[in-house]
Parts: C-alpha cells; structure tokens; sequence
C-alpha cells in the first residue's frame, strides 16, 4: 500500500517561517497549518488546490513537500 508522507513542518522550520506565516500565504489559519503538522487533517485528503498552496507558500514544489512511499506497516 502507497502511503503519503510530507515534509511540510521540516521545510518550514528551515525556511524560518512561522505557522502564521504559511496561513497567511497559503489562505489557511494558523490552527488549521498546526493540525495538518501534527497529523490531524490526513495528507491524503487533502485537495491539489489545498496541496499546492501549501507549496507554493513554502516555495517549494509538490515533489519536494510531498513524497509517497510503500507503507510496509499495512501488509
């Protein structure tokens, strides 16, 4: 099975951008930016929109805020 992995909270805190910041950027709120950090909003629900927003308030591509891998786990 494909699971769907993001790098969404590295990158920021690399980039030094508050959760604020990419709420700001991407048309989210900060709690809405905090529950997708912290696992409460499923990566693999979420919208290309949504996703590429995200992105883009990061200034990165999908591919390198998103990446899929096989979830072993599930076998």
């Amino acid at each position: 099975m494909l699971k769907i992995d993001n790098k969404f909270r590295q990158i920021r805190k690399e980039k030094k951008i508050t959760q604020a910041e990419i709420g700001k950027r991407a048309g989210w709120t900060q709690s809405r930016v905090a529950d997708f950090e912290n696992g409460r909003y499923s990566v693999e629900n979420i919208t290309l929109g949504n996703a590429i927003a995200l992105a883009n308030a990061l200034g990165c591509t999908l591919d390198e805020v998103f990446t899929i891998n096989e979830d072993e786990s599930q076998e």
